[in-house]
C-alpha cells in the first residue's frame, strides 16, 4: 500500500508506509530515492545456507534456499519468481526488472541485500524483505 503526500507542487510517494521505507520523488520521469533509515537490528547472518549463482531469468521459476550472488535479473515479461522464504532465499545483489515496457512480474518470499530496480511497469513485490532502496523508473509498480 502506498501512501501520498503533497509537499509544495511535487507529490512523494511512500513505499511500504513503515518506519525506515524509502520515499520516492518524481522528477520528470526519472524516480530520486532516500536510502531506508537504519532501523538499529543487526544484520543477518545468512552463512548456513548455501552459496548459489544468481541467474537472469528469462521464464518463471522457483528459487532453492540459499545465498544468491550477484543481481538477480528479470529478463522477460509476466514472470512468477517463487524463493522459499525471506530468510530461506536471500539475493546478495539487485533485484532488477529489466524488461522495458510492460514487465507484469511477480515476485514472492525473498530478500534482497542491495537495491530493488524496477526498469518496467506493473510488477509486484509479495513477502519480499529489502535492505536496499527502492529505484522505481516505472508505473504502477507493487511493493
Amino acid at each position: 500500500m502506498r501512501r501520498w503526500m503533497i509537499v509544495g507542487a511535487a507529490v512523494v510517494a511512500l513505499a511500504g508506509c513503515k518506519s525506515g521505507s524509502g520515499a520516492s520523488l518524481s522528477l520528470g520521469g526519472r524516480t530520486a530515492q532516500t536510502p531506508r533509515a537504519d532501523d538499529g537490528q543487526p544484520a543477518a547472518d545468512y552463512s548456513h545456507l548455501p552459496a548459489r549463482t544468481s541467474p537472469r531469468l528469462t521464464r518463471s521459476a522457483t528459487l532453492e534456499p540459499g545465498r544468491y550472488a550477484g543481481d538477480l535479473v528479470i529478463a522477460a515479461q509476466a514472470l512468477t519468481v517463487e524463493g522459499a522464504g525471506a530468510d530461506q532465499t536471500v539475493i546478495e545483489g539487485r533485484l532488477i526488472f529489466a524488461e522495458l515496457g510492460r514487465g507484469g512480474s511477480i515476485v514472492r518470499n525473498l530478500t534482497v541485500l542491495g537495491d530493488v530496480v524496477f526498469d518496467s511497469h506493473d510488477n509486484e513485490l509479495h513477502g519480499v524483505q529489502m535492505r536496499g532502496r527502492v529505484v522505481d523508473n516505472g508505473v504502477r509498480n507493487a511493493y
